[in-house]
């Protein structure tokens, strides 16, 4: 019985503790919320357990047209940016796997991560 109760137990906390916390919030043309942009007042959310959290912006010039904090598909997670022909538009995104790891202003503040993730990608490439 008490061997029973160690592995419910475990399974239990194991569960709870996979539960990444990532900040959530949008701010797009149409209803602008400058905390989500600034990176100031955010609220946390629990992801999946399959999820990483998530920062992806499009803007225009110096006007945010979208900006997005949350969590997203660790399989479906795009690091870097692209910029459009067509109006200048610049579209970012950026993925980490920590805790609430998403609130940064600066976007790819974790150089070295993104430097392995390119490398990764070189590699898994050739």
């Amino acid at each position: 019985m008490r061997f029973l109760f160690i592995i419910v137990f475990v399974v239990f906390f194991t569960s709870c503790v996979n539960s990444r916390k990532c900040y959530q919030c949008v701010s797009s043309d149409e209803t602008v919320d400058e905390s989500c942009i600034a990176g100031t007042n955010l609220t946390s959310v629990d992801c999946e357990s399959n999820q990483v959290c998530t920062t992806s912006y499009a803007k225009t010039g110096d006007s945010y047209e979208l900006f997005y904090r949350g969590c997203a598909d660790s399989d479906h997670c795009v690091i870097g940016c692209v910029t459009s022909f067509i109006g200048d538009t610049e579209q970012c995104s950026s993925c980490c796997d920590t805790d609430q790891c998403n609130g940064s202003t600066n976007l790819f503040g974790n150089t070295f991560l993104m430097s392995a993730v390119f490398a990764t990608a070189l590699y898994l490439i050739i």
